[in-house]
């Protein structure tokens, strides 16, 4: 998921970091957090049934501090990556964006690279 974001050009999240209120409580950790946007990331896996309860408590725990709360599967992200880095970058946080360069492929990129961020971006 991580991949998918940062080959799409988006900055690089922050990777399950812990998440307090303002007295300190855990609120939640989850997959990816974009700390300044305010925006976490959640990856359901096939597992998320069996943890579908906590999952939510964490959830409501994350939106009521203020966070913008996206959640994707396996098929989103296998299926339609193009569609995840979308939501990502238009989302409820797409103001932030603004300075990021979704589209500039960076010296150093090999080929491989290329082909997939290609592939990702639809062109």
């Amino acid at each position: 998921m991580r991949v998918l974001l940062v080959l799409a050009g988006l900055p690089r999240p922050e990777v399950q970091v812990s998440i307090q209120d303002d007295e300190g409580r855990f609120l939640g950790r989850p997959d990816l957090l974009y700390r300044r946007q305010h925006l976490a990331i959640e990856y359901d896996g096939g597992n998320h049934r069996e943890r579908l309860v906590d999952d939510n408590r964490r959830q409501n725990g994350l939106v009521g501090a203020g966070y913008r709360l996206l959640r994707f599967t396996a098929a989103d992200v296998y299926g339609t990556p193009q569609m995840v880095a979308m939501q990502v970058r238009n989302g409820p946080v797409a103001r932030y964006w603004r300075d990021v360069k979704v589209n500039e492929i960076g010296e150093g990129t090999s080929e491989v690279q290329r082909i997939l961020i290609a592939r990702l971006l639809g062109a």
